[in-house]
């Protein structure tokens, strides 16, 4: 495990419930206010046709974290310069170029020539939003009733490019020159982003970095979704550590840290707000369902942190939790703080979610930001509504407050935990800027020592190639198998761990990859569970917005065409089922790399990564990293995207992503890499070597954008990068080139 190089947080900004800056935060939490309130109809669009018991059935509660008035606030220059262009971009666009432009003006970096090497990495929740909810219902009501299109409805069709656009947009908006990508790791995407943009820091690939989180998905989508699964509270209450604590209540949100090394922070005079000393990520492997947390995850990634750190956790005086308020969640997370810091004395704990409701995707990075501001007030913060305690707190020497306490300790070090479905785990320390201190923080010489990275494994498949030997024939001879089709995932190659019931209602994103997994590791001998890291470059797909279409279709429809009960109740099967956790599972835009992580038990660092057409490419990128800097020996890199689809297509043709005589297609690709010497020792026999910087097979992919994959099987949009490299990788192994078009 490398030493963790101090970093500097250096700005910050937020768009959250009630709170419109860290000001208003600071001023939430010190309070103990509840920002918590009931949604507005512009903000739910809940159906006119639909009872009120209905309603309860589906989203349990009308209670939720709404980020209001963002509209009337003072738009930094940048944005105020590309107002037009911004115009008519969901807010998942709004609120991250938002938070991004405001943390950056505030710290004061945003020089030229500090710019070309900073970089955005964005945690970024790939639910549907409202806006591209709206483009998949009005591309299915323009063939349903043509003549009833909805004039007003003229969705900007980036918005259905929601995962990685947004990244990609910061970047180009505010002049970055530096890496821009999201991932999504569910409730600790945004400490993953974090952990990420340390990653890029101290690996000199950049000298600044911005760190973010987003959640803009369609808020009744959201409560429906938590309903599915039994996580919503149904007395609208968000009551973290409480006795009676009955869920959780979903809450939208934006928020952006500015992270810089800080030894070139002190050189260039930069406001130093705190400072990260260790970042450690895990995921539960095989611990249970991938709705259950896991105390073995939990706990590995505190160590992790603390093992980076070289800080003891005796020295700790502060945890911010990922508490929810589920009776369950809460107890297992204090069960896995027991085993790491009991008997370290009395810790205060709390969690933002008691004010503002869970973020999701943001909720790391407002945590970061709530402790921040603890250290700079040098205050302890109450946390509203948690009492009376569940009664394992009281067995232990944890504290959560009712009031505000002076933090009089020196140093001032704490923690900020996330812990996401699907098994995500982060955990990073924070410590309060002291210069006296400077002398006893560790100093960390980068090491040019790169272990070269081997690919062991690949597994392909598009339409008309069914498997790698077919891909291979493809490129050299131009031959497609027309009795390959993509009409359903073979798995038996993987004895899929889950039940039926589960993989029945699954995207054929998730099944896909865990089918080409089982095929790609064929063959190869396994690493230990701890030391393998799951990367897929994905986005969102739009399927996952039928059940908001069946529960919205009556409000749709024309007038004549909602009365005839019978006629739209067999529509309404036809659009999707009812929403069900396996359903909910089966979409959730995690998943397809912690299915991964459930069917074989790994334990390492486990997300999706989304840059459009590059998310495979991302992927592979921040795995040879990994490997490369020994913080894994193995990784299974895959892209996956099911484009041939109306919505897709459309959006893809408006914007030119697909030209005219080319299609969007659907196809997947799985890599599994090793560190070379190792698999030279297992007996692996590697296909090529990846050094750092990527080697030939970028060098190849960049070259053949436009080759025969893309014109005669299709673009398989995010996963189009990597399977232009996985064919590099053949032919390199092959020693041999591409046949001619």
């Amino acid at each position: 495990m490398p030493a963790f190089e101090p970093i500097a947080v250096v700005g910050r900004s937020c768009l959250l419930p009630g709170c419109l800056s860290p000001e208003d935060l600071w001023d939430t939490v010190i309070n103990g206010r509840v920002q918590i309130t009931e949604a507005s109809e512009a903000e739910w669009d809940p159906s006119r046709h639909r009872s009120p018991d209905a309603f309860r059935r589906y989203a349990g509660t009308r209670q939720g974290g709404f980020v209001r008035g963002f509209e009337d606030l003072a738009k930094p220059p940048e944005l105020v310069l590309k107002a037009s262009t911004l115009a008519g971009l969901d807010p998942v666009f709004q609120w991250s170029l938002f938070v991004a432009a405001q943390a950056l003006g505030q710290s004061g970096c945003g020089r030229d020539s500090v710019l070309a090497k900073t970089g955005i990495i964005l945690g970024n929740l790939s639910y549907p939003t409202r806006s591209i909810r709206a483009w998949f219902e009005d591309s299915y009501l323009a063939d349903l009733f043509p003549e009833h299109r909805r004039a007003a409805c003229q969705p900007d069709p980036r918005n259905r490019f929601m995962s990685g656009l947004p990244a990609q947009l910061i970047r180009q908006t505010l002049g970055l020159g530096g890496e821009a990508f999201a991932l999504d790791a569910a409730c600790a995407s945004g400490l993953y982003a974090v952990k990420l943009a340390c990653d890029s820091l101290q690996e000199r690939r950049a000298d600044l970095m911005l760190a973010a989180g987003v959640n803009a998905v369609d808020p009744l989508f959201l409560n429906a979704g938590f309903m599915a699964v039994r996580a919503i509270s149904l007395t609208g209450q968000s009551r973290p550590f409480h006795e009676a604590a009955d869920g959780l209540i979903p809450a939208n949100g934006a928020a952006c840290v500015v992270l810089k090394r800080l030894g070139d922070a002190l050189r260039d005079g930069d406001p130093v707000l705190g400072v990260l000393r260790g970042i450690g990520l895990s995921n539960d492997g095989r611990t249970g369902s991938l709705l259950s947390p896991s105390e073995r995850g939990q706990t590995r990634c505190m160590q992790l942190a603390f093992d980076q750190a070289g800080i003891a956790p005796s020295q700790v005086a502060l945890i911010e939790c990922h508490a929810t308020g589920t009776i369950h969640g809460d107890r297992t997370e204090i069960l896995s703080m027991k085993k790491v810091f009991d008997p370290a004395g009395a810790l205060i704990i709390g969690s933002l979610k008691a004010n503002l409701g869970h973020t999701i995707t943001v909720a790391g990075i407002a945590g970061l930001i709530k402790v921040l501001e603890c250290m700079a007030h040098e205050t302890f913060p109450p946390t509203p509504n948690a009492f009376p305690l569940q009664s394992i707190l009281n067995e232990s020497s944890f504290r959560v407050l009712r009031k505000a306490e002076p933090w009089t300790s020196s140093p001032r070090i704490a923690c900020v935990s996330a812990f996401g479905f699907g098994g995500n785990n982060a955990h990073v320390i924070a410590e309060a800027w002291d210069p006296g201190r400077q002398a006893d923080l560790p100093s960390v010489v980068k090491s040019t020592d790169r272990r070269e990275v081997a690919v062991v494994g690949l597994a392909v498949r598009m339409p008309g190639i069914a498997d790698t030997s077919q891909f291979l024939d493809f490129l050299l001879t131009g031959r497609l198998d027309p009795a390959a089709d993509m009409a359903c995932a073979d798995l038996t190659m993987a004895r899929p761990a889950f039940p039926p019931k589960d993989l029945e209602q699954a995207l054929g994103q998730q099944l896909l990859v865990l089918e080409l997994t089982g095929r790609a590791f064929s063959g190869v001998k396994p690493t230990h569970p701890a030391d393998m890291g799951v990367y897929i470059g994905m986005g969102i797909d739009a399927e996952a917005s039928r059940f908001a279409f069946r529960w919205r279709i009556r409000d749709l429809l024309p007038d004549s065409a909602a009365r005839d009960s019978h006629w739209l109740g067999a529509l309404e099967k036809v659009i999707s089922r009812e929403l069900t956790a396996e359903g909910l599972i089966g979409t959730m835009p995690n998943i397809p790399a912690n299915r991964i992580n459930n069917q074989y038990d790994f334990q390492g660092p486990g997300f999706t990564v989304s840059a459009e057409e590059c998310s495979g490419d991302q992927a592979l990128a921040l795995a040879v990293e990994a490997i490369g800097r020994n913080e894994i020996e193995s990784a299974v890199v895959g892209a996956v995207d099911f484009s041939d689809e109306k919505t897709h297509d459309r959006a893809a043709r408006a914007l030119g992503v697909v030209g005219p005589g080319r299609k969007s297609c659907d196809g997947g690709v799985v890599l599994v890499l090793k560190e070379k010497a190792l698999a030279l020792a297992d007996g692996d026999i590697p296909l090529a070597t990846i050094g750092d910087g990527g080697g030939s097979a970028y060098a190849w992919s960049n070259q053949e954008k436009s080759s025969r994959i893309r014109g005669s099987v299709g673009h398989s949009h995010a996963a189009s990068g990597l399977l232009h490299i996985a064919a590099a990788v053949l032919l390199a192994a092959h020693r041999a080139a591409p046949g001619r078009e």
